[in-house]
């Protein structure tokens, strides 16, 4: 089973597959537009994650209980199916090829690739921390965040925006910064970088 797709074979026929922005990205690529290299996970990961975990089985129990006549209902069932999804372990092998597929360039390597490039649609940079088990505190998070927008502040892309990414699951030494206190003691920190870009900032609605 195909559970994920680089961008350079997917086109705007294969949304079904890789979801909207999935295949704008691949049709881009194809259209010769320099789009950064990546991939995506297809909805087919999501239904052996479903059926690897038997969350199918406990969605499906849930769904069962769906009046579509009492709105109620139906929020309450996207609240228990929402938190089961989150609160599921990723299957080992799904993860692996996952991972294993996930070619992270870091700053440096990004920044070599980037310079000298200029694009036709705002490009931003997204910047998250370090997934090593060295950076292991949220101090330590903090200030490998900010080395990391200082690198790029320096670097001269011409990148119009940068995205601030706080929803990576599973980080080395339990790092979140979910909770209002730690969330802003990264913006404070990042606020002092006076950066020339706007700042997005990509967290779970929940």
């Amino acid at each position: 089973m195909e559970l994920i797709r680089e961008f350079s074979k997917l086109s705007k026929h294969d949304a079904a597959i890789a979801g909207g922005k999935g295949a704008s990205l691949g049709e881009m690529t194809q259209a010769g537009i320099p789009v950064p290299p990546g991939f995506v996970v297809l909805t087919s990961a999501f239904d052996r994650f479903l059926e690897e975990t038997d969350l199918n089985v406990e969605i499906d129990s849930i769904l069962d209980q769906v009046n579509h006549k009492e709105i109620h209902t139906v929020e309450h069932a996207s609240q228990k199916i929402q938190a089961l999804i989150i609160g599921a372990a990723m299957p080992k092998d799904i993860k692996t090829i996952i991972l294993s597929s996930f070619k992270n360039l870091g700053a440096d390597a990004t920044i070599r690739k980037l310079q000298h490039r200029t694009f036709p649609i705002p490009v931003g940079v997204s910047i998250g921390k370090t997934n090593h088990i060295d950076i292991n505190s949220q101090e330590g998070a903090v200030a490998d965040i900010v080395a990391t927008f200082k690198k790029f502040e320096s670097s001269h892309l011409s990148h119009a925006y940068y995205e601030l990414n706080i929803s990576c699951p599973n980080l080395y030494g339990s790092i979140t910064f979910y909770p209002p206190h730690n969330l802003e003691a990264l913006l404070s920190a990042v606020d002092t970088l006076k950066l020339s870009r706007p700042v997005f900032v990509k967290f779970p609605i929940s």
